[in-house]
């Protein structure tokens, strides 16, 4: 670019630059956001680490607490000659088990079968209800040639509703 492009030819001052165009200093040239900046970064990294470390610690710990504890200055030499793979394996297995067990909890089949009654149940109301504010929306069509049409249209969803939720409830094998 010119400075005429610029506009500096014509007798016009430069414009000034905005905030977000200015220079910005960098750690190595004094700035007071850079090194501390980073410091408190690393700081707060591990920080975060050491609370989830703490926390995985106090979950072992509470996996664990039925089996007898060592001193704390006695090594663990189980640890050492098993290796990785024993490790990761009974980790991984309390969180399996964990998880088999809180599915057992919320999805047996008992309580399964319940919501499913309680669904089928409330869309079969909530649909009917819907048919019924149609029939009044309608109703001023009673003594038009458009009533035949009306009436034939709540039958049909009505039967609909109907024939549905006798299916769903045979399905889940749900007594009405």
């Amino acid at each position: 670019m010119d400075e005429q492009d610029r506009g500096h030819g014509r007798g016009q001052k430069p414009r000034p630059r905005s905030p977000e165009t200015k220079p910005r200093k960098n750690a190595a040239q004094g700035s007071p956001t850079g090194a501390s900046a980073e410091t408190e970064a690393t700081r707060r990294i591990a920080s975060a680490i050491a609370a989830a470390a703490a926390i995985s610690g106090e979950t072992r710990q509470e996996q664990t607490e039925d089996k007898p504890t060592k001193d704390v200055g006695e090594p663990d030499l189980a640890a050492h000659t098993e290796g990785p793979k024993k490790m990761e394996k009974s980790a991984t297995e309390g969180i399996y088990e964990n998880m088999n067990q809180a599915g057992k909890a919320f999805f047996n089949g008992e309580s399964t079968k319940k919501f499913a009654a309680w669904y089928v149940d409330t869309a079969e109301r909530l649909a009917n209800e819907m048919l019924d504010i149609q029939a009044t929306a309608t109703g001023w069509a009673k003594e038009t040639p458009l009533a035949p049409i009306f009436e034939a249209q709540n039958d049909l969803g009505r039967k609909f509703v109907k024939r549905s939720a006798e299916a769903a409830r045979k399905v889940w094998q749900i007594e009405a």
